[in-house]
């Protein structure tokens, strides 16, 4: 079951395509994807988790990783499928289709 609903985040995000345009590397978790992509400044995130939450929507994290320090630059709750790519967009500066 937890294949079934990453890949459907997967899918949902934008794919390979939008893999290639980030030069991202997804993770599948139970309910969640965890995607590190290239950051465009040493103060953005470099982090992207996708998780399923139990009103059928998802919360979504900004986080920037370096050495053993992680902070979360930015949350977000019960969004829809449709909002991913734009707030991706939004808050990396980072385009997932041309």
């Amino acid at each position: 079951m937890s294949q079934e609903i990453a890949r459907e985040i997967y899918r949902q995000f934008g794919g390979n395509q939008a893999m290639a345009m980030i030069g991202g590397t997804p993770v599948a978790d139970k309910r969640a994807l965890h995607i590190r992509f290239k950051a465009r400044s040493t103060n953005k995130a470099n982090w992207f988790i996708i998780e399923l939450n139990g009103l059928d929507t998802y919360d979504i994290s900004f986080i920037r990783v370096w050495g053993a320090t992680r902070k979360v630059i930015k949350e977000y709750a019960n969004i829809y499928c449709d909002q991913l790519r734009e707030i991706f967009e939004r808050e990396t500066g980072l385009y997932l289709s041309l």
